[in-house]
This record gives structure tokens, C-alpha cells and sequence, in this order.
């Protein structure tokens, strides 16, 4: 986690826990006949692959938890979307073309608390997926590690699907703001007058918290 956090290469870290042997006794480095053993840098990296993501993601919500039992985070009022994450690398059998956006990559879907505009549950997929698909497991997911039911919740019309209001309203017991998907087929109205386009507009308009939270995030990683 620390490696992932501050960026640094399995070398450095082994480097790191030789220089210092207080960062290797907390880190588990056994001790055999009074000497302290440190892992080797290669050992270290194969023990990071095999791994994987699971650490990371518990260590997320472990985060998430903290920061909810001292205030910071309500999930109160909570925003749901998702963007698509260039991957320069295409060998990625899971990574695919997203049309629409014309990217090869993936595709996060992202829940933030509009107050503290902080992450608290997130979702990969791949490029060309649909953004409503995570919308139920993400609030499922959430519902199961914090226990908390919000009591808005906000979405673009991306989300406008008859399973994801179903579940905001008899699952959560939460308000959906969002808007009508009016080029979606079958549906009666097929024009908006000036007024309700900018009352859609001023409902919707706390929803740009997360649109900025995926361009700092974007930022970060180019």
C-alpha cells in the first residue's frame, strides 16, 4: 500500500525497510536468531502480484469507515457516474474500444459524497460497457460495507433504467434526481420547453462535483 501510495519501486521500498529496521519489524519481517531477515527485492514483487487488488480495495474501505465515523463523509447526499481511463498498454485482455468515446481502456464507475466530494465505492469494467450496468451493485456494495442508506441520491440520464429507480426508491428509500432520458425509445415527450430545461438544470447541477473529481483524477495520472 505504501508503495502504491508514494509510488515507489519494489527496489526502493526494500531499500527503505534496510535502512530502517523499525519499518521492517512493523511490517512483519521475521526475526531468526536475532537477526532481522528483509525480504529480497524479486520476492517482494512476485508477493505483490499474487496479491492482486484485494488489499488495496479493503484498505479503501477501511478509509471510507474512518472517515465516516469522524463526519467527513454522510453519504447522505451521494453521486453516482463514470469515465473512461486510457490504458496505454492494449496486451490487456480485459481492456477494450469504446466507440462513443473513441478510447481503448476501461471504464470506473465512481460513487462520491456530493458534501466532502470524496470516493466511496468504485467499479472497473471495460471501455465499451455500459455506464448503468454497476449502478446496482455499486449501492448494494455500499449498503453491505458502511450500512448507511442516503437519503439522495444523483445520477445524468445515463441511469434513467426502470431497475436502478426501482432500487433507489425500495431499496435504499431514497430520492433519484435523474433527468428523464428523453431520446430514449418509446418515451411520450420528445421535446422540452426553455423552463424545464433549466429547472433540470438547477436540480442537476450538484451533480458537476463528480465530473471535476474525474478531471483532478485524470489530471493526477497523466
Amino acid at each position: 500500500l505504501l508503495r502504491a501510495a508514494w509510488t515507489l519501486s519494489c527496489e526502493k521500498i526494500v531499500r527503505w525497510m534496510r535502512d530502517d529496521p523499525q519499518i521492517a519489524i512493523a511490517v512483519g519481517c521475521p526475526t531468526v536468531n536475532g537477526e532481522l531477515r528483509i525480504i529480497d527485492d524479486g520476492h517482494f514483487c512476485r508477493r505483490r502480484k499474487h496479491l492482486g487488488t484485494l488489499p488495496f480495495i479493503l484498505c479503501f474501505i477501511l478509509i471510507v469507515r474512518y472517515l465516516i465515523s469522524k463526519g467527513i463523509i454522510s453519504l447522505k447526499d451521494i453521486i453516482l457516474d463514470a469515465s473512461t481511463i486510457w490504458a496505454a498498454d492494449r496486451r490487456d485482455p480485459d481492456m477494450k474500444y469504446c466507440r462513443y468515446k473513441k478510447v481503448w481502456g476501461y471504464k470506473i464507475h465512481l460513487v462520491i459524497d456530493r458534501f466532502s466530494m470524496l470516493p466511496v465505492m468504485f467499479g472497473i469494467t471495460a471501455a465499451n460497457r455500459n455506464d448503468c450496468i454497476m449502478a446496482v451493485p455499486l449501492f448494494f456494495l455500499m449498503l453491505l460495507c458502511y450500512g448507511i442508506k442516503p437519503l439522495i441520491v444523483r445520477a445524468d440520464t445515463g441511469y434513467d433504467t426502470f431497475s436502478i429507480r426501482s432500487f433507489i426508491a425500495w431499496v435504499l428509500n431514497a430520492v433519484a434526481i435523474i433527468p428523464k432520458n428523453f431520446r430514449k425509445k418509446g418515451s411520450r415527450t420528445k421535446l422540452i420547453d426553455w423552463t424545464s430545461a433549466q429547472v433540470i438544470r438547477i436540480i442537476n447541477g450538484p451533480r458537476s462535483s463528480i465530473e471535476r473529481l474525474f478531471g483532478l483524477l485524470k489530471q493526477g495520472s497523466e
